[in-house]
């Protein structure tokens, strides 16, 4: 019996390594690569994403872990209810984490081809306003032109706004599109996609804050 017993164990005790290795094994790779124009970027995945449309491209913003986003300059606006406001503005623009991407015929229209990969990353611009004051929030607008999308991705462009819990006085907003950065000959590309014209443009409304 007691042979039995250990031999159970020694199954089992095989059984879970192997599950490690597995598990291990199918973990997505990483990769640092040093691109032509000396930047670093590091890929957590290497599968490649075949996107077969502009708008499942376009569309599929993503942001893992914490943002680096730097709370210090603000807009300062004298807010009023009912009011309507567009800034013209951007505080600070990074990239999330990289991939590698396929396109459709479709991204011909950008000088991509279709029988190329692509670095691609989700690009992130943000804008810190002074935060309202108690009994008013900020209600981003819907609108399809120098916006890109919200961090839940859809098929809405509009932006999250998140108050900063470092400095409550400061509101941060938030929008995101996605960016081809190098191709496989580790060349730059930098497109934006959706295209943003000049910059970004935050459009918004000042309205009762009925969670107050």
């Amino acid at each position: 019996m007691l042979a039995m017993r250990y031999g159970k164990n020694f199954i089992y005790i095989v059984f879970v390594i192997v599950l490690l290795v597995v598990a291990c094994d199918t973990e997505p790779h990483t990769a640092t690569i040093t691109m032509n124009d000396g930047n670093e970027i590091t890929i957590r995945n290497l599968n490649v994403t075949y996107y077969s449309s502009e708008a499942q491209f376009e569309q599929s913003v993503f942001a893992t872990g914490e943002l680096p986003i730097q709370v210090g300059s603000k807009e300062v606006i004298n807010y009023k209810e009912g009011e309507s406001y567009t800034i013209s503005k951007v505080t600070q623009t990074f990239n999330t984490t990289w991939r590698i991407a396929r396109f459709g015929e479709w991204a011909s229209k950008y000088g991509l081809k279709s029988n190329r990969k692509y670095y691609v990353s989700t690009k992130v611009y943000t804008l810190n306003v002074v935060t309202p004051p108690s009994g008013l929030m900020i209600c981003p607008k819907f609108y399809k032109e120098n916006m890109g999308y919200p961090s839940m991705g859809g098929d809405i462009k509009t932006f999250d706004v998140i108050r900063s819990e470092a400095d409550p006085s400061v509101t941060t907003f938030i929008t995101y599109t996605r960016f081809v950065g190098y191709d496989d000959n580790k060349n730059r590309v930098d497109i934006s996609i959706p295209q943003i014209k000049d910059t970004i443009k935050w459009r918004f409304l000042i309205q009762k804050n009925v969670w107050d």
